[in-house]
């Protein structure tokens, strides 16, 4: 499978929010899902990119799912509008996977998941590490 550069994937991340928007809508306006039917599965999300050789798909998740193209045995808008799994959820599906050692907390629009007893340290450190990064864009 192709891998994209860290500068595209960092570009990719920075307009998914517009690329969102751009994407086969609804009468309300909101962006309708893409099944995709692949070797290992069925997947859903909205398409950010898709060209002959691979495509790039945004799930509910947050997950962006990259596959070839010619990996795709069908696909097919549904009616399903893509709704972002909310920060509640997501932190709940984080929390089970890393288990009982592990605590997450959120900043933002972002969980985090650090070691039991340290996720405030851990909070503020990404707090900071963002702010650098806003600055730096």
């Amino acid at each position: 499978m192709r891998r994209l550069p860290m500068t595209t994937t960092c570009a990719i991340w920075a307009t998914v929010s517009l690329l969102v928007l751009a994407q086969p809508a609804t009468a309300q306006g909101q962006a309708r899902l893409l099944e995709v039917r692949l070797a290992g599965g069925v997947e859903a999300g909205v398409p950010i990119h898709w060209d002959k050789e691979f495509a790039l798909l945004l799930k509910p998740s947050g997950a962006m799912l990259e596959f070839d193209v010619a990996d795709v045995h069908s696909h097919r808008m549904l009616d399903e509008v893509f709704v972002p799994q909310t920060l509640t959820a997501a932190r709940g599906v984080l929390q089970t996977e890393m288990g009982a050692n592990f605590e997450t907390a959120t900043v933002g629009p972002y969980v985090l998941c650090a070691p039991r007893g340290r996720a405030d340290r851990w909070r503020e450190r990404f707090r900071v590490l963002l702010a650098g990064y806003s600055r730096y864009f």
